[in-house]
C-alpha cells in the first residue's frame, strides 16, 4: 500500500516556487501577518520548478503553482509558556521515582509497551486550546481526549489515527508566517474535492493564498491541481489535506519538512526508528519543498511558533538519554517532570531550528481510520 500512496504523491505533487519567484512585497516586520489575512501575491505570479531530478521524474497534472513565501520578520519569537505557568519543573529524585504532583498539575501517566522510540505528538501554541480541539474534532474527525488529570481538571488533547496533539495556551497569537524548517501537518484524503467541498460547507477556514495554496481552493472552488488545498487552523497552524504522502490513504498521515534538514539528527535522535523520512505510521517528509523557499526569509526555530516541536515518546527515558548524549548530541533541555502533561521530557534542537521532544510515555496505540 504505501508503494502505491508515495507513488500517487510523487507522480501528483507540482511545481513549487523557488528563489525565482520571490514577493517584492515586504511586510512590516513590526507588524506580522494577522492569521486569515491574505498576504501579497509574488510578483509575476510564476511558479519555479522543482529541481532536475524531479522534473525528470514527473509530468505536472496542470499549471498552477507553489508560489512564494510571505515575507521576513524582524527575530525570534520568545519560547511558549506552559498551559499552567505557575506550575513549577519538576525532577526525578535520585532513585528516579517521581514526586507528587503538584495542585493543577497531572498525575505521572502510565509508561508500558514495548522498548524503542515511537512518534507521539505534535505540540501547537495557541491562544484558545478548546478551539483547535474543536477545529480537529469538527473538520478532520480527530477527538479531544482527556490526556492526563490531577484527579479533578484534566489536560485535553487531540488524538488522530496516529499520533496526539498536544498544546500550550499562550497570552499573544504566535507569529504564523511560514519562516521555519518544520512547514505543516498533512491529513491524506483519496478525493480531495470531494473533501473540500465538505469542509466548505462546515465552514473550515482555509489558510490565505499563496505558499502553495491556490486561489481556487482558497475560494472553496477546486483543490490546487485536483491533489491538495490548506486549512488553517485556530493556532494560525498550517493544515494540509492532499492525496499524499502518508501510510495510509486516510487520516492524519505526514509532518511536512523543507529540504536541508539534517536527517541523520533526527535518525540518530530517535535510535534509527526515523528511517528513510518515515517513523512508525507517520511520514517525515520534504518532498517539493525546497530549501530556497527560505531565502527571503528571517529564518526562526520552531519554539514558539504555532507549530512548537514534534515529540517521541519511549518507555526508559533516562536510557535513551545516555543513548543520545553518547552518540555525540546535545540537549536543548534536561530532563524534567512536565506537570502539565504528566511525563518527564528531555529536548533536542537540530541544525536548522526543529525542537524535538523525546518523552517517557507508552508507544501510541495507531488506529485505523
Amino acid at each position: 500500500m504505501r508503494s502505491n500512496v508515495w507513488s500517487r504523491w510523487f507522480g501528483g505533487l507540482l511545481w513549487l516556487c523557488g528563489a525565482g519567484c520571490e514577493s517584492d512585497s515586504k511586510v512590516d516586520p513590526a507588524q506580522p501577518e494577522p492569521i486569515g489575512e491574505q498576504p501579497a501575491a509574488p510578483s509575476g505570479g510564476d511558479p519555479m520548478p522543482r529541481d532536475a531530478s524531479e522534473r525528470e521524474a514527473m509530468t505536472p497534472p496542470g499549471p498552477a503553482a507553489r508560489d512564494a513565501a510571505p515575507a521576513p520578520m524582524d527575530g525570534q519569537v520568545p519560547p511558549p509558556r506552559p498551559i499552567d505557568a505557575g506550575s513549577p519543573q519538576m525532577t526525578a529524585d535520585a532513585s528516579g521515582a517521581m514526586p507528587a504532583a503538584p495542585s493543577g498539575g497531572c498525575m505521572k501517566r502510565a509508561v508500558t509497551g514495548q522498548p524503542g522510540v515511537h512518534f507521539h505528538h505534535v505540540h501547537f501554541n495557541t491562544t484558545d486550546p478548546n478551539a483547535d480541539l474543536e477545529f480537529y474534532q469538527k473538520y478532520l474527525g480527530a477527538k479531544p481526549v482527556d490526556f492526563c488529570t490531577d484527579g479533578k481538571t484534566p489536560t485535553r488533547a487531540t488524538q488522530t489515527e496516529r499520533g496526539y496533539f498536544l498544546y500550550t495556551k499562550v497570552a499573544t497569537a504566535p507569529d504564523p508566517r511560514l519562516n521555519t524548517y518544520l512547514e505543516h501537518i498533512g491529513w491524506i484524503h483519496p478525493d480531495p474535492n470531494a473533501e473540500l467541498e465538505r469542509l466548505v460547507q462546515l465552514g473550515a477556514p482555509r489558510f490565505p493564498v499563496g505558499r502553495a495554496q491556490c486561489e481556487t481552493a482558497f475560494a472553496g472552488e477546486m483543490a490546487c491541481n485536483d491533489y491538495w488545498f490548506y486549512l488553517q487552523a485556530p493556532s494560525g497552524a498550517r493544515v494540509e489535506v492532499a492525496k499524499g504522502p502518508g501510510p495510509a490513504t486516510m487520516g492524519f498521515g505526514h509532518v511536512h519538512l523543507i529540504m536541508g534538514v539534517d536527517y541523520p539528527f533526527f535518525e540518530t535522535a530517535t535510535g534509527g526508528a526515523f528511517k528513510n523520512k518515515v517513523i512508525d505510521l507517520v511520514n517525515h517528509t520534504d518532498a517539493a519543498l525546497q530549501e530556497n523557499i527560505l531565502d527571503n526569509e528571517m529564518v526562526v526555530e520552531t519554539r514558539g511558533k504555532p507549530i512548537d516541536h514534534v515529540g517521541y515518546s519511549t518507555i526508559d527515558l533516562d536510557a535513551e538519554k545516555a543513548r543520545i548524549v553518547a552518540a555525540g548530541l546535545t540537549l536543548a533541555e534536561d530532563i524534567s517532570f512536565k506537570p502539565e502533561y504528566g511525563f518527564r521530557s528531555f529536548f533536542l534542537k537540530s541544525a536548522k531550528g526543529i525542537w524535538i521532544e523525546i518523552v517517557e510515555d507508552a508507544p501510541f496505540a495507531a488506529q485505523t481510520p
